[in-house]
């Protein structure tokens, strides 16, 4: 009600400072009308409800300012927050009970929970990402545990105690969930995991439709925010709610509009929703990571991840300002550290201890005859490992004898200092990365010599790397024996570990590789070395005396030693060796 009242007086019209009264001429206007009165049970002008009392937790506040329900943007003392909706994700849940952070002791299904125990503290029974109760068979790999496809069932790839099984066929790798991929028996007869099938392909043979999301197989939904075009009826949208009024409805379908603004689901990681034709046109998600205000915080950095407004976190999947990884988990030891920082890689390294040269052996002509002097060869490199002036290292990045692979660097010419153990560090020689391929079971079969490429007058005998075991990839090796660098292609080098699941030792290990004719001719022995001190390689090998070769005036001798590969003349060379486990600076 507004009401003007005029007042002329007299003897007040000396402006007195302390005078409270009004004086003449002075105009008060009063256009704000008396204040609601809040319990009189008549909704007036600044009230949202008046049940006719003054007491809140009935359904309208005390001040008469709330309707008391969650997602009305008022923060009642029974709720945890209000963002002014009643969708989950966003920093505040569906029911205003939980601000969806791991450790608040509510367990918040709707961003990935699984547990909360008031923590994010791992270990407990509930991991620090709160997304395992850390037990073998919750689905999620725990510290300590090698595979969870979410059972305790051995013959799925995954056994009892959540350790890779070994297997001899697909088969028995199978752990039953089609959308992870199929999972296959790898070369190193342990089982290897699948590669997850598209989001939204159909799974599963029950009464529902079922499709996978993230990897699981679920029964589709209207509001699960993937867009089943294979439901019935087919969806046209799912903006993860089943809210009316925001362009896509309750049953997942295009709603009907006159202006752009009957389609706005004032969702600000999401634009473009327009009205066409008297139906909704919803429009795409803006970029992951963009800015925006999930939970009203200003504390918090808020960011649109799949078209929605999500709290940044670490094991979101995204790598957001001031993280160096994220790889949708908080668990360290997967390449992406708990604190969604990248480790430093722990390197386990090997110093071959001994090497010895099989076959091919080298020939010296002393006068009339022709000698073997492969003993002779094989002396000089024991006594270079021995003095630490030969050093040739295998650098495992990390050494997990479970994994089917393992990085690697085959380092020849190495920096060694002798102790207990030896301590070591990259030189100036050569590094070859490659890598280690491991076969577990004791009669698996890492390396084996070709017999067809060895010369059967040889009394060495060439070594079998078996289980456990590595082999690397096909490489070109220079391999430094202390006589000579050589460029050995198709080489590989593979050994047996000694010492459990953290070796010490590397036995019957081999190396071998092929030296073609051309690359024999062009390798030049060290001048100070006895014997073959400035000789040409080929010169030392047993090619049945042609020109340039090994004793070719020497007559009677008819050893030869080469073989062909990929179309060109040369030699495979085989070497033994063992190594122990070093101390690695990098």
């Amino acid at each position: 009600m507004l009401a003007a009242l005029v007042l002329t007086g007299c003897g007040d019209d000396t402006m007195d400072p302390t005078d409270a009264g009004v004086d003449a001429g002075e105009v008060i206007v009063d256009d704000a009308g008396p204040p609601p009165e809040c319990g009189n049970d008549e909704v007036e002008t600044g009230e949202v409800c008046d049940d006719g009392n003054t007491v809140g937790g009935d359904g309208c506040s005390a001040a008469c300012d709330s309707d008391e329900t969650c997602g009305n943007g008022v923060l009642e003392l029974d709720e945890a927050c209000d963002d002014g909706n009643t969708m989950s994700g966003d920093g505040c849940s569906a029911g205003c009970d939980s601000d969806e952070s791991c450790g608040n002791g509510v367990t918040d299904l709707g961003v990935g929970e699984i547990c909360d125990d008031g923590n994010t503290t791992g270990d407990d029974g509930c991991s620090a990402d709160c997304t395992s109760v850390e037990s073998c068979g919750d689905g999620a790999v725990d510290p300590g545990e090698e595979c969870d496809d979410g059972n305790t069932t051995d013959g799925d790839g995954c056994d009892s105690e959540c350790r890779l099984q070994t297997c001899t066929g697909d088969a028995d790798c199978d752990d039953g969930n089609p959308c992870n991929g199929t999972e296959t028996c790898g070369s190193t007869m342990v089982c290897e995991s699948g590669t997850p099938i598209a989001e939204g392909d159909a799974c599963g043979s029950g009464a529902g439709r079922d499709i996978c999301v993230g990897g699981a197989c679920v029964t589709s939904a209207c509001g699960d925010g993937y867009v089943d075009t294979g439901a019935t009826p087919a969806e046209q949208c799912d903006d993860f709610d089943t809210d009316d009024g925001d362009g896509c409805d309750s049953t997942c379908q295009l709603e009907m509009c006159t202006v752009d603004g009957d389609c706005d689901d004032g969702n600000e990681c999401t634009n473009g929703h327009s009205c066409g034709g008297g139906t909704c046109v919803l429009g795409t998600a803006v970029g992951d990571g963009t800015l925006c205000e999930a939970d009203t915080s200003p504390g918090t950095r808020d960011i649109c991840l799949g078209g929605r407004c999500l709290q940044s976190r670490c094991g979101d999947g995204y790598v957001d300002t001031g993280e160096e990884c994220d790889d949708g988990n908080t668990m360290s030891g997967d390449g992406c550290d708990a604190s969604c920082t990248i480790p430093s890689v722990p390197i386990t390294a090997f110093r071959v201890t001994s090497l010895e040269l099989v076959d091919p052996h080298f020939y010296a002509e002393l006068g009339p005859s022709c000698n073997d002097i492969t003993e002779t060869v094989n002396t000089l490199i024991t006594s270079s490992i021995r003095d630490y002036s030969l050093n040739a290292l295998g650098l495992f990045q990390p050494l997990n004898l479970a994994r089917g692979t393992n990085p690697t660097e085959i380092v020849f010419g190495g920096s060694c200092m002798p102790g207990t153990p030896d301590r070591c560090q990259i030189g100036t020689g050569s590094t070859v990365a490659t890598t280690a391929n491991n076969m577990l079971p004791a009669a698996a079969v890492c390396l084996a010599p070709d017999a067809s490429r060895l010369n059967p007058s040889y009394s060495g005998t060439v070594n079998t790397a078996s289980g456990p075991c590595f082999v690397t990839d096909e490489q070109t090796f220079a391999v430094d024996f202390g006589a000579a660098l050589i460029n050995l292609s198709a080489a590989q080098m593979a050994g047996t570990y000694v010492g459990g699941s953290t070796p010490s030792r590397v036995v019957n290990g081999v190396i071998v590789g092929f030296l073609s004719e051309t690359e024999a001719q062009s390798i030049t022995f060290d001048a100070t070395l006895p014997l073959v001190g400035g000789d040409t390689m080929y010169e030392h090998l047993a090619a049945n005396r042609a020109p340039g070769s090994a004793c070719e005036t020497v007559a009677g001798f008819d050893v030869d030693d080469r073989d062909t590969f990929a179309g060109e003349s040369g030699f495979w060379f085989y070497m033994n060796f063992e190594a122990e486990r070093v101390d690695w600076t990098p």
